[in-house]
């Protein structure tokens, strides 16, 4: 079968395909002529949201009404372009950024994390996830924080007093008072 004739004058030209966007050209037809149009069609953006939180529950995931959201945290996003953007967490400790499909690198910065804070258990940071065109990725990122208490006293069998320049032996006892394991602690005096 033939396609009908179009008529002259202004016309529509509309396309689109899964995980791109719609391109509307609007031609004139001229009568005896060939019009060919050249549509461009662009990926959807997507975007990449997630929560920032104390783990309260110690499961690495973040549970609703359970874990506690940390508002105020910056969050840096490079998106698959290479753009960096620099986000706030809200007061739900939320995030959202759009961005074009491709792999993005989400990064909490320490230092606006508070004192103590340690990645709970399968958490990662930073974190690259993939945005499909059109979709939206969520990555939380949960924290513990940990309570370490030290303890120095003079060791066993140690004189209360010494003379200047003899050494000193002491023992300094570290105790986890969090609900978590540590590992790798190290002590600095």
């Amino acid at each position: 079968t033939q396609a009908a004739p179009l008529t002259p004058g202004p016309a529509t030209v509309a396309g689109s395909a899964p995980g791109y966007g719609v391109e509307v050209q609007s031609p004139t037809l001229v009568a005896g002529t060939t019009n060919v149009q050249d549509l461009q069609l662009r990926q959807q953006p997507g975007a990449v949201q997630g929560v920032i939180y104390i783990d309260v529950d110690g499961d690495g995931l973040y549970t609703p009404g359970v874990d506690t959201p940390l508002p105020g945290v910056t969050v840096v996003i490079t998106d698959s372009a290479g753009v960096t953007h620099t986000l706030v967490t809200d007061a739900d400790g939320f995030y959202s950024q759009v961005v074009p499909p491709g792999d993005t690198v989400v990064d909490v910065d320490d230092t606006t994390l508070p004192e103590n804070a340690g990645l709970a258990v399968n958490n990662t940071d930073p974190t690259t996830v993939t945005i499909p065109p059109g979709g939206v990725v969520v990555d939380n990122t949960g924290y513990v924080i940990l309570h370490l208490a030290a303890l120095k006293m003079l060791s066993a069998g140690q004189a209360p007093q010494v003379s200047v320049g003899e050494d000193v032996q002491f023992t300094i006892i570290i105790t986890n008072e969090s609900v978590f394991s540590i590992t790798n602690v190290t002590v600095v005096e």
